[in-house]
C-alpha cells in the first residue's frame, strides 16, 4: 500500500536533565524516512544545557518546535505538548530514547490500513554505559488488527506478556480519538502514570494494529530516574493499579489480574532497590517504607 504522506504526525519529546542523550534522540526523529512530522520538544525546566540543545535544533529545523516551561513533571510536559499537538496522529519519545528511522512510517502505513485508532510497535532494551549502547533483549508482539473491543479485550493477554501493554512510548494515538476519550496525563502521580493513560483507551479501543517489527529502542542508564530509589514510588504505583483495577475488573476480569500481577512485580523492584541503593537517604527510611508496603490494604 502506498503511505498517505499528507497525514502529519505529532512526536512529543519530553526533556529534562538529559543533555548527554538528547542529541541521538532527536537526531532519530529527524532523520525518520516519513517527513510530514510535527516534533514537539517540551523543556521541562531543565538546569542543564537541554533547552539551548532544544533551540539549536529548532534553528536547523522548522518542522520542530520547542516549548520552555517550569518543571512540572514528565506527564505535566507530555500534556504541555498534546495542547499544542495539531497532527492526524501523534506519538511519544523519551528523550534518552531513540527510534529506527522507519518507526514513523511504518506505523502510519498500519494505521491508514486499518483505519486504526492505535498502532503497538515491539522495541528493544538497551543499556546505556559510558557512551556503549548495548541491546539486552527484545519485546515483540504478534501482528494483529483488530476491529472490535471485544478482540482487543482477546489480544490483552499478549500485550501484557509481552511487556508492550502499558508504555506510551511504543504507540501510535489517532489525535481524534484521545480528544473523544479527553486523554491527557493524570499529573498527580510520578510513577505509573502510563497505565491511567492507556487503560482508559483499552477499554473502549476497537481498531488496534500491532506490527511486531522492534522499532523504539528503550535505553537503561545509570543515573536516569528509573535506576535510583524515588520515595513516592509505592504510593503512586499503588494508587496507578487501584484505578486501573476500578476500571479494568467490570471490563475483563483476566486483565485486570494480569495489571494485579505487574503492580506485585513493581512492588519487588521497590523493595530491591530499597537495598541496592546505598545512599544514606534511602538506608534512612528502608524500614519504614518496607513496613509501609507490607501493611498496606491494596
Amino acid at each position: 500500500m502506498r503511505i498517505n504522506t499528507d497525514c502529519t504526525v505529532s512526536i512529543i519529546m519530553p526533556i529534562y536533565g538529559v543533555e548527554r542523550y538528547l542529541d541521538k534522540a532527536v537526531a532519530s526523529i529527524v532523520n525518520q524516512t516519513y517527513r510530514n512530522l510535527q516534533i514537539i520538544l517540551v523543556d521541562d525546566g531543565s538546569k542543564d544545557r537541554c533547552p539551548d540543545i532544544c533551540d539549536a535544533w529548532a534553528d536547523r529545523d522548522s518542522r520542530i518546535q520547542v516549548i520552555h516551561k517550569d518543571n512540572g513533571g514528565l506527564s505535566d510536559a507530555r500534556n504541555a505538548g498534546l495542547r499544542e499537538c495539531s497532527g492526524i496522529y501523534v506519538c511519544f519519545v523519551d528523550s534518552d530514547d531513540y527510534c529506527d528511522p522507519r518507526m514513523i512510517e511504518c506505523m502510519v502505513r498500519a494505521a491508514e490500513t486499518h483505519d486504526a485508532q492505535m498502532v503497538i510497535c515491539g522495541n528493544h532494551n538497551v543499556d546505556y554505559d559510558d557512551g556503549q549502547y548495548d541491546e539486552t533483549g527484545r519485546n515483540i508482539v504478534p501482528a494483529s488488527a483488530t476491529h472490535s473491543n471485544d478482540e482487543v479485550r482477546a489480544l490483552m493477554r499478549d500485550l501484557m506478556q509481552n511487556y508492550v501493554c502499558i508504555p506510551v512510548w511504543n504507540k501510535l494515538y489517532r489525535c481524534s480519538f484521545l480528544l473523544e476519550r479527553h486523554a491527557m496525563f493524570d499529573t498527580s502521580v510520578s510513577a505509573g502514570e502510563d497505565s491511567l493513560f492507556n487503560v482508559p483507551l483499552y477499554t473502549v479501543l476497537q481498531r488496534l494494529v500491532c506490527l511486531p517489527d522492534a522499532l523504539y529502542n528503550y535505553v537503561s542508564r545509570n543515573g536516569s530516574t528509573c535506576n535510583e530509589f524515588r520515595d513516592y514510588w509505592f504510593h503512586d504505583r499503588r494508587e496507578a493499579f487501584r484505578r486501573s483495577w476500578k476500571m479494568l475488573e467490570p471490563w475483563d476480569v483476566t486483565t485486570a489480574q494480569l495489571f494485579a500481577n505487574e503492580f506485585v512485580y513493581q512492588v519487588g523492584v521497590i523493595l530491591g532497590f530499597l537495598y541496592e541503593d546505598r545512599r544514606p537517604e534511602v538506608r534512612a527510611i528502608r524500614h519504614k517504607q518496607i513496613a509501609e508496603i507490607t501493611h498496606d490494604e491494596v
